[in-house]
């Protein structure tokens, strides 16, 4: 999962690949994006 820095747009890898070669927007054509990380399961490291 991708978003767009300028208009929030979130959308996947194959929806990006379907407009564009490179790496755009598919709805404004901007080329900033930001990688959506999962969330992420606290660790608990035990301390001996």
């Amino acid at each position: 999962m991708y978003v767009c820095m300028r208009c929030g747009n979130t959308f996947r890898r194959e929806e990006m690949e379907e407009y564009f070669k490179d790496f755009r927007c598919p709805k404004c054509g901007y080329r900033i994006l930001k990688k959506v990380r999962s969330e992420a399961v606290p660790r608990h490291v035990k301390a001996v």
